[in-house]
């Protein structure tokens, strides 16, 4: 994908900044495929042929800035752009139905699933009776790509469907939590995890996250992080030689939120209440990571493939009992 290039526009005597992709103005500008080359084939060498631009001000200075800011000459920031916009109208672009082709078969990857076993996983979710031939096959995948499968998928690993339809950008949306009400849906998932039938669950773990660089928060006398990524973490038990874990993102938690830190802080002590099996995990990754997750990217990408160092988030987050947590902790616990 090309990066996005911002253009100034002038409308009604205002000047409005609308960012346009280089995608979106080939799209508009070069819909028309150009012929193949009559020279290609042969021992043919492209060499640079004498032309003459005349950008308008606008253009130059557009230019021009992003010349210096790549730290290249005008002229090659100017051939960059048109080469660009050539490479894009000649090369093919991805259909919906071959991007949910890759998302469905990388979904597995990126979970360390072997292609042997997705059938199994696959069927251990609702009605769903996937062929085998369907991860070697694109056109059989493509005729059992049901709606119902792509719940299943969407519920098992914590993705969307839009995203598994080969339609959205993003496997999974980030969003903060402001509301202390949003505790309920987090704690009917840690008390009741997705069920596969034929398998177990062996481990769960609540994961809380921070970056690094973490500012840190001071409220009412304790030490906070500034925030927190919120991860229900299942490893389900395919067979004795095959495991795999999903990562399911709760939301991230602002601690300078009051409502958000009660409700994360009324998790914590709930769970300590019912001592719950749940493993209670902090970790801090780098902000590299932490912002792919931001970004929507897979946690199994992100996670995963990264060595965290550890903290002590039950003690740091779970030790506080105001009223306010308390109350909302027996709400919690009556739910169940």
């Amino acid at each position: 994908m090309f990066q996005k290039i911002e253009i100034l526009l002038f409308m009604e005597n205002r000047m409005v900044r609308k960012k346009v992709s280089l995608n979106q103005l080939v799209e508009q500008l070069f819909n028309v495929p150009v012929p193949p080359n009559p020279s290609e084939g042969g021992n043919y060498e492209a060499k640079p042929t004498p032309t003459t631009i005349r950008p308008n001000a606008k253009a130059a200075h557009f230019y021009s800035y992003h010349a210096k800011r790549l730290n290249i000459s005008m002229q090659d920031m100017m051939s960059l752009t048109l080469n660009a916009v050539a490479s894009a109208t000649q090369e093919p672009v991805m259909t919906e139905l071959q991007l949910a082709v890759d998302r469905f078969k990388y979904l597995f990857e990126a979970h360390r699933v072997p292609q042997i076993h997705v059938k199994q996983i696959i069927d251990s979710y609702g009605q769903n009776n996937f062929p085998l031939g369907g991860m070697s096959n694109d056109k059989i995948l493509l005729e059992q790509y049901t709606p119902a499968l792509k719940e299943a998928l969407s519920k098992i690993f914590g993705v969307r469907t839009d995203w598994l339809s080969g339609i959205g950008n993003n496997p999974i949306i980030a969003d903060p939590i402001y509301s202390r009400d949003y505790a309920f849906s987090v704690w009917n998932q840690l008390n009741h995890p997705v069920k596969l039938s034929g398998m177990s669950i062996d481990n769960r773990t609540l994961l809380l996250v921070k970056a690094d660089n973490d500012p840190g928060l001071h409220v009412d006398d304790l030490d906070y992080p500034f925030e927190i990524l919120l991860f229900n973490i299942n490893e389900y038990v395919v067979d004795d030689h095959m495991r795999f874990k999903t990562y399911h993102l709760n939301g991230i938690f602002p601690l300078s939120n009051k409502e958000a830190r009660i409700g994360l802080q009324s998790i914590l002590f709930s769970l300590r209440r019912c001592d719950s099996s749940l493993n209670i995990q902090g970790a801090i990754y780098s902000q590299d990571v932490i912002i792919n997750i931001k970004l929507g990217l897979l946690p199994a990408d992100s996670i995963s493939s990264n060595f965290p160092t550890l903290w002590d988030a039950e003690n740091t987050l779970g030790s506080n009992c105001e009223p306010d947590i308390q109350m909302l902790s027996d709400l919690l616990i009556a739910t169940d």
